[in-house]
């Protein structure tokens, strides 16, 4: 068996942490998965904050933006508008997102393309970015986010049965 350990570090905004951003409003973790970026948002504020996912954005190594899919939504949906989602204050969200046109009708069902596949085809991610824009608004103003993280390192162990 073949284990892939992606090694992924957020370039833009810099932090100290290297999946993990925060500011006065919002405190957000990323955990890339094979098929989805998952993340948490803490709203630390004092008011409900809100995620604008129609506007929100997966960026592949490429630079090419795609529309994305949250957690919640059936895959047949994909065309459809999706509802904003709020979070309210001191509040916590955990979710999942993936772009759009990585998802495809199979002769078995809905299937998703990996953004991150566990495959020898990760060894060509390597140095590359991608990036996330996320669209939180506050009260009246719409703040996109935009997050850049690098796959620094993908690590191949092939365990013994």
């Amino acid at each position: 068996m073949t284990v892939y350990t992606y090694h992924v570090t957020m370039v833009t905004p810099a932090q100290h942490n290297p999946l993990e951003f925060r500011d006065e409003t919002l405190q957000i973790r990323f955990m890339p998965r094979e098929t989805v970026l998952e993340f948490a948002v803490y709203n630390l504020g004092t008011r409900p904050v809100v995620i604008v996912w129609d506007q929100a954005a997966y960026i592949d190594a490429q630079g090419v933006s795609h529309p994305i899919i949250h957690k919640g939504v059936l895959l047949a949906d994909t065309s459809r508008r999706q509802t904003p989602t709020m979070v309210m204050p001191q509040g916590v969200l955990n979710e999942t997102i993936a772009p759009v046109d990585y998802i495809y009708n199979s002769s078995s069902g809905w299937r998703q393309r990996p953004m991150f596949p566990k495959t020898e085809e990760s060894q060509k991610l390597k140095g590359t970015t991608f990036g996330v824009i996320l669209p939180i608004k506050t009260q009246e103003t719409v703040k996109p986010y935009t997050f850049q993280f690098q796959i620094t390192d993908v690590e191949v162990t092939t365990m013994m049965k």
